[in-house]
């Protein structure tokens, strides 16, 4: 018991000797003219005020105590 044959299975293959071929003109490199540079603004970062800062820090442990004493 071997099975069935595998089939053959054929490929039409085109030879192409009839097409004229013309030689192509090698192609010079090609050097830019001009360059362009790219400049980013530098834009100057603030930072905020020591209060500010202080202000957020005071609220966040208030928070954090409210927090603590919901628990108990």
């Amino acid at each position: 018991m071997s099975g069935p044959e595998p089939e053959e299975i054929t490929f039409p293959i085109i030879i192409l000797n009839s097409i004229p071929v013309t030689p192509v003109t090698p192609v010079t490199p090609v050097t830019p003219v001009t360059t362009v540079t790219l400049v980013t603004p530098v834009t100057p970062v603030e930072t905020p005020e020591p209060s500010l800062i202080l202000g957020f820090i005071a609220v966040g442990g208030l928070m954090l105590r409210n927090a603590g004493k919901a628990k108990d």
